[in-house]
């Protein structure tokens, strides 16, 4: 019942409201029993219930003020024990990335430290589970605070015998530091460590669309870096290759970037060619949630190119 009404209030899904009120309520519409209502087994249930919903919802600041509360309320009542160890990483790991989506870095990386000391509790058990969590909460913080800090950590990572026995931690790895590096201009650099991620085997078993989006960021790279003659060739082979994938609704902004760079290649000057500011702003008129959702932000960059 708690779980349907969760899904069924378009209340809870469209703005910050007190998730906590409906929990209450639901509960005492349904449980006479004290014992019941405080049971710590129904507690932990709600609890993963809650946020797995709240989370595909997208509702990250109803999340927030959820996470927190019932984080405190279970360590001050000391519910937390060994058996139930993961479920309090898995809390602290979703409160760092939900704090991070609502751009409170600084409080989310004092929660990241918190996850950092509970792994080492119980003689560091699941220790290795999370360190990969805990390198990306660090890693997406200090993308926006400290560019520099966030590429030292993940050479820390990448050197890290845990990270490099598991091949995906591996590619996310090389991936964000081909992202960091692009941000700081250093070409070469981000397309060295977007190279390694297309070598791996573990790549084959990528999303495809996610598959697209990396070739297409590569693009991207290759434009600044002037390497047009492979641009085009690279261009026209995720045409063939993604041929049915590029057709669909949710690939068409990759489509038009693949479009648009390959005539970015021919224009002498690309802040005066009208066909290629019509795409331009085709491009930028898709939706922001879209944008956020491939590896780079496309509008920020044609933006800077285009000086619009």
């Amino acid at each position: 019942m708690l779980i349907y009404r969760i899904k069924t209030s378009q209340n809870y899904s469209s703005k910050n409201t007190v998730i906590t009120t409906l929990l209450q309520k639901t509960i005492n519409d349904f449980s006479k029993s004290k014992d019941v209502k405080n049971s710590p087994v129904l507690r932990f249930k709600i609890y993963d219930s809650v946020s797995r919903i709240l989370l595909q919802q997208q509702n990250y600041l109803s999340l927030e003020k959820y996470l927190i509360k019932t984080y405190h309320e279970f360590n001050k009542e000391k519910l937390f024990n060994e058996q139930n160890h993961n479920t309090k990483l898995q809390l602290l790991t979703y409160l760092t990335n939900c704090l991070f989506k609502n751009h409170k870095n600084d409080l989310s990386l004092t929660y990241a430290e918190q996850l950092k000391s509970a792994m080492q509790e119980y003689n560091g058990i699941l220790k290795d589970k999370y360190l990969f969590y805990y390198y990306n909460s660090l890693v997406i913080n200090y993308s926006v605070k400290n560019i520099d800090k966030a590429i030292e950590i993940l050479h820390e990572a990448k050197n890290n015998e845990i990270v490099q026995k598991l091949p995906m931690y591996n590619v996310f790895v090389y991936l964000n530091l081909s992202v960091l590096y692009f941000g700081k201009k250093q070409y070469k650099e981000a397309i060295h460590n977007l190279v390694k991620p297309l070598l791996e085997d573990v790549y084959a078993n990528l999303d495809e669309i996610f598959r697209l989006k990396l070739s297409v960021f590569e693009l991207i790279i290759r434009f600044e870096l002037n390497d047009f003659d492979y641009l085009e060739r690279k261009a026209e082979r995720l045409k063939k290759e993604y041929k049915h994938l590029l057709k669909k609704q949710e690939s068409r902004l990759q489509l038009h970037m693949i479009e648009l760079i390959k005539k970015m290649i021919d224009s002498n000057h690309l802040k005066k060619d009208l066909v290629l500011l019509k795409l331009v702003k085709s491009i930028l008129s898709h939706k922001k949630s879209k944008q956020e959702t491939n590896i780079i932000n496309y509008s920020n960059w044609l933006k800077n190119k285009f000086s619009i």
